[in-house]
């Protein structure tokens, strides 16, 4: 069976005979116009028509058919090159899975900086970046006052590839939250961290973890009630014993705390 490929490299090549039957009759000084008809549409010829193509209308025809030709040709060399930098693109964006799954995180950001240029909106890109970047910088304490520059530059990477992801999906509720992990834990932005927080949970509402943070992102901004309320929620949704008996200390240490709080006003 013949393939579309086949097809056109006949048809191209057609096209080349064609034009070295124009050229041969110009050469030639050929006054027949019938010849050249028959050369180039033979099954069209009606040998007492007087209604046929000129010279000129002749090469527009001949030079269409060759562009037809060159065009199909380097449509294949382009689908070919297409489907390449696909394949390339996919297999980086699953090794920097890999290496996000191995706890490999410098490698990882660096192979998602290379996804992105194949994938420029694939908010997942940028999401596993957001948490990669982190990571990086965290481990940066090993450089101690020398490492705090390049750290707070990781940090900054991190938050602007969350937020480019935000931008691409505006209803990730991952990205949400590891932006809040970022907020609440690296760069003291409580209030940013509740406001994501909240988000998230206003569509995951089981989602256990995002209402551990919550708490104790209330806790840490003085809002103890808040905090109490969203234990207690995470204390009743989990499933996970150790998490249920830690939500339950933490409820009712914060209870206590409110309390003796209002005892001493």
């Amino acid at each position: 069976m013949e393939t579309r490929s086949d097809e056109r490299r006949v048809e191209g090549a057609w096209a080349l005979v064609l034009a070295s039957c124009l050229a041969a009759a110009l050469l030639a000084g050929c006054s027949d116009k019938l010849a050249l008809q028959r050369a180039f549409r033979p099954n069209l010829v009606i040998e007492h028509d007087t209604n046929v193509m000129d010279e000129d209308q002749l090469k527009a025809a001949i030079g269409e058919q060759l562009s037809k030709a060159e065009a199909a040709k380097y449509r294949d060399a382009a689908m070919a090159g297409l489907k390449a930098s696909a394949n390339v693109g996919t297999f980086r964006v699953v090794l920097a899975e890999r290496y996000m799954e191995k706890k490999m995180y410098r490698d990882a950001y660096d192979v998602l900086v290379l996804a992105s240029q194949s994938f420029p909106d694939d908010w997942r890109i940028y999401y596993n970046a957001g948490t990669a970047s982190a990571f990086v910088a965290k481990s940066l304490d090993i450089k101690g006052p020398r490492g705090l520059e390049e750290r707070d530059a990781w940090y900054a990477t991190a938050e602007a590839s969350y937020k480019r992801a935000l931008r691409i999906n505006p209803r990730a509720a991952a990205v949400k939250y590891g932006l809040a992990v970022l907020y609440a834990f690296e760069l003291g932005r409580v209030e940013e961290a509740i406001g994501l927080l909240n988000e998230v949970l206003a569509v995951e509402t089981k989602d256990v973890d995002a209402m551990l943070l919550l708490a104790r992102c209330y806790a840490v901004a003085g809002r103890l009630e808040d905090a109490v309320s969203w234990y207690r929620a995470a204390a009743e949704a989990t499933v996970v014993p150790e998490k249920r008996k830690a939500a339950e200390d933490n409820a009712a240490a914060l209870q206590r705390e409110a309390e003796a709080g209002g005892d001493g006003e």
